[in-house]
């Protein structure tokens, strides 16, 4: 049902209100209680975003966060309507509008991406994934990754340690977030780009370690030594172990 003129104007001012705490609209029936709307609103941001994101919350000093948190409430206009996904738009906003620089937090975008992709991965739907946990690793047996995962591309190494310290330590870090089948915990894995590029090709397609070494190996110009194999089949092997990945049925 459509709204009339009016109605919307106000619905409009009481929402602008509630974010920006500019401006309260005094054409309602009851302006004195505008303010619990505000207070009510501003609640459910600060509680879906402190639940989200308990370290960076900690990290930055309060006056930062609550900055934060004005400046989404007032000037991002979100995409949906579940309040579960307001963490991903807020850490889109805060990577978009580029407030690691403005505050002088070169690790902030890391850390705050860091966090989400540990939701994402954790409330990932479940799906039926035919593997056999309980057989033994071999060069020649098919492989497949645990189909809750996350790769991530850092610039700090925020994942082992924290973000103040982070932030000298620039370079290329490749982090694997993924959730264990059984108890569903969450972990955090450190990647070389080899090790990267050996469980993609495998999320690509479910293949053996002899199928996807020589492919690998070429991609990085490495002469498949026996050294090198045997680094390959040290890691699939303890990915298996890890159930990072499995063996397929």
């Amino acid at each position: 049902m459509l709204l009339q003129a009016d109605t919307k104007q106000i619905q409009d001012k009481l929402a602008h209100y509630c974010l920006t705490d500019i401006d309260p609209p005094a054409d309602l029936s009851r302006p004195e209680v505008v303010k619990h709307y505000r207070r009510l609103i501003s609640n459910v941001f600060r509680t879906t975003l402190e639940l989200a994101y308990p370290i960076t919350e900690e990290w930055l000093n309060s006056e930062e966060w609550d900055y934060l948190l004005s400046e989404f409430m007032a000037k991002h206009k979100s995409q949906t309507p579940s309040v579960w996904k307001m963490p991903q738009e807020f850490a889109e906003f805060i990577t978009d509008s580029d407030y690691a620089t403005e505050l002088n937090k070169p690790t902030l975008n890391d850390l705050i991406w860091l966090e989400w992709y540990e939701i994402e991965v954790h409330t990932m739907s479940d799906i039926d994934e035919p593997v056999d946990k309980n057989s033994d690793f071999s060069i020649d047996k098919t492989l497949s990754v645990n189909p809750y995962h996350r790769f991530l591309q850092l610039e700090y190494p925020v994942h082992k340690m924290n973000a103040s310290e982070a932030k000298n330590k620039k370079g290329n870090y490749y982090v694997l977030i993924y959730r264990l089948i059984e108890s569903g915990q969450v972990r955090f894995v450190e990647l070389s780009p080899l090790h990267v590029a050996l469980l993609q090709k495998i999320s690509e397609k479910p293949a053996s370690l002899n199928q996807i070494a020589p492919i690998v190996g070429s991609m990085f110009g490495l002469d498949m030594t026996k050294e090198i194999r045997e680094h390959m089949e040290y890691f699939c092997f303890d990915c298996v172990r890890k159930n990072i990945a499995f063996i397929s049925k």
